[in-house]
Parts: C-alpha cells; sequence; structure tokens
C-alpha cells in the first residue's frame, strides 16, 4: 500500500511539474520584448525610484504592456502605464521625461512605426513637483530621447 502511494504521490508532483514548466513557457511566448535601449544623459525618476545617467533598456514586463521596466545591468525600476495614442505612427523610438526645474520623470515611451504609446503613472513625488511649479505659474518641460530598437 505504501508503494502505490509513493508512486502515485511522484506521478502527481512529474505532472504538476510539465503542466506548471508549460505554463510558464506559454506565458513567455505570449509576452511580447518590445525592448528599446536609450543612453539618459541625466538622473531621472521611475515612478518613486532615482535612477543615475546612463545606458538603459526599457521592456514590457506583462503581454499587455502595462507593466514597464526600465533597468541597465546595476538599477531597475518597473512601473504601471497606460495607453497614449498619438495621430500617427511614430518615426523612432523615444523615451519622453518631464522635467520640474532640476528633476527628471520618465513620462512616456513610444515605438517606431506604433501609434500607440505608454504613460506612465505619475508618482507622488511627480504629483506634488506639479502642483509646486503651478502655484508658481511655471509649466514643466518636456525633454524627448531618441532610443535605439
Amino acid at each position: 500500500m505504501r508503494n502505490i502511494i509513493l508512486r502515485v504521490s511522484a506521478i502527481v508532483t512529474v505532472l504538476v511539474t510539465v503542466a506548471f514548466i508549460s505554463a510558464l513557457a506559454s506565458v513567455s511566448a505570449q509576452t511580447p520584448s518590445h525592448n528599446i535601449t536609450a543612453n539618459i544623459p541625466f538622473e531621472f525618476s521611475v515612478g518613486e525610484k532615482k535612477l543615475p545617467a546612463g545606458q538603459y533598456a526599457v521592456g514590457r514586463i506583462n503581454s499587455d504592456g502595462s507593466m514597464l521596466r526600465v533597468g541597465n545591468r546595476d538599477e531597475s525600476a518597473s512601473r504601471l502605464t497606460i495607453t497614449v495614442q498619438a495621430s500617427e505612427p511614430k518615426e523612432e523610438s523615444v523615451l519622453v521625461f518631464t522635467r520640474y526645474g532640476d528633476r527628471y520623470f520618465l513620462s512616456e515611451v513610444w515605438l517606431a512605426g506604433e501609434e500607440n504609446g505608454r504613460q506612465m503613472i505619475k508618482s507622488t513625488d511627480e504629483k506634488a513637483m506639479g502642483q509646486e511649479l503651478a502655484k508658481k505659474e511655471a509649466k514643466a518641460e518636456t525633454i524627448v530621447v531618441a532610443a535605439l530598437r
């Protein structure tokens, strides 16, 4: 009886492992990479995380692109995004930053040939900086950095 229980347990373990690996492979195959890289010449924030100047890769974490990861070999951050639409496809891949004084926040990611881009959900810090500028009747500046696909 004990041998039967051990055999059934081993078979169940193998089946669960195979099912898990198959599901993981399926998700990986469905998640588009759409990675771009860019050399960012200034310190910037992705959400609440500050990242130093340098070369970064930007890519989707999930299949619908609602989560983006920005990182290099030393630093990374991820952020929830929403879809934004342009009137025509972008000619080149770009990262769009919003500058409030001396602080830069990654605000949008656009891929060459696509009409839909991704806009970062503003962090608490970014909202506060925008409100401060509005009190001073000043505006944030938009900085565009070309990326490689």
